[in-house]
């Protein structure tokens, strides 16, 4: 199997990129307060 490196910027410093395989996209629930990072966990998992 083939090493993947899995990035947010057009280049890698060391490296040289060889093929794109396409865009990523997602998701980041950000609460604030006492127990956000508990809300914060609940939404990631059930969105």
């Amino acid at each position: 199997m083939s090493e993947v490196i899995l990035v947010m910027t057009p280049s890698i410093l060391g490296y040289r990129v060889k093929r794109i395989l396409g865009v990523v996209h997602g998701m980041t629930a950000r609460t604030r307060g006492v127990g956000g990072g508990f809300i914060a966990s609940i939404q990631t998992a059930f969105g």
